[in-house]
């Protein structure tokens, strides 16, 4: 599998060189079963943004699209959160802490920090 999808993100990129190598109808069967191939292991919410292309390269731009996307509203959400976080009487000051650094975690995990 993981032979399949880097020959499926040379196509992605127009690797040139592995068109010398093989015959138009090859590359079509090879980017075809690589497009099957990522498709069975996405999940069926994300499955129906691609489920019609048909090409590796498109596939993947829209892949990246739709990652992208959701990680800037999840940024967004965080630092929300994170702004709107106040001390609740009476609650621990130690989990107050714990989901301020929650939050500062996430966020430098998405390079935010």
């Amino acid at each position: 599998m993981e032979d399949l999808l880097q020959r499926s993100l040379r196509t992605y990129r127009g690797d040139a060189a592995n068109l010398e190598f093989m015959s138009a109808e090859d590359w079509k069967k090879l980017d075809r079963k690589a497009i099957d191939t990522i498709q069975l292991w996405l999940d069926d919410t994300v499955f129906h943004h691609v489920s019609n292309e048909t090409s590796s390269k498109f596939l993947w731009k829209k892949l990246e699209d739709l990652h992208e996307r959701k990680i800037t509203s999840n940024k967004a959400f965080l630092i929300q959160n994170l702004v709107k976080l106040k001390f609740k009487e009476g609650e621990s000051i130690v989990e107050h802490l714990n989901q301020i650094q929650s939050i500062v975690n996430q966020l430098a995990i998405m390079k935010m920090v």
